[in-house]
């Protein structure tokens, strides 16, 4: 049978070379393609920089250049951002006036302890918490609702009953 093919043996060589010349391309790029995935996940570790990443002329090792370029600018950035959320969350505990965000769903994403105090709250405030779990009182609810609904502030005076009656000015709006 190998007479009525000559050539078929030579084929089947190359074929067999080509397949492996495949594997071990492919398996590269499979290597290089985890390195760089597994850079990107830690991108905000300050060793990250030093990991091996692809440094062949290819797309991948621009690719990875460009991660390690960028690398120290988006920690920088992430850290200002926690610094300035760590101010802004100290500013508004420490405020004398009770101070209360929802999200859309009504769950407490922010109570600082005088709003809590005020409606007899246990300190600290769990954040998710339903703001009906918070404080049971309609035009609370009222206010909020009509806030998530038009985006528009709204300021009214209410009485709290679970602030033994007191009256309080009320100044809600949306958070951009």
């Amino acid at each position: 049978p190998a007479l009525l093919y000559p050539g078929l043996g030579a084929s089947a060589a190359i074929l067999v070379l080509l397949a492996l010349l495949a594997y071990f391309f492919s398996r590269s790029f499979s290597v290089q393609i985890s390195l760089l995935r597994a850079y990107v996940e830690r991108l905000l570790d300050p060793q990250v920089s030093e990991e091996k990443l692809p440094a062949d002329d290819g797309e991948l090792g621009r690719l990875a250049r460009s991660l390690q370029r960028t690398a120290p600018r988006i920690r920088e950035v992430v850290e200002s951002l926690k610094l300035e959320g760590a101010r802004r969350e100290a500013i508004l505990a420490s405020m004398v006036e009770g101070v209360l965000a929802v999200d859309r769903d009504l769950r407490v994403t922010f109570c600082n302890n005088s709003f809590a105090r005020t409606v007899g709250a246990r300190i600290p405030v769990t954040q998710g918490m339903p703001l009906l779990e918070l404080v049971r009182d309609p035009g609370l609810l009222e206010i909020m609702t009509k806030v998530l609904v038009t985006g528009q502030r709204v300021e009214r005076r209410l009485t709290l009953p679970a602030a033994r009656d007191h009256v309080f000015e009320v100044l809600a709006g949306p958070l951009a």
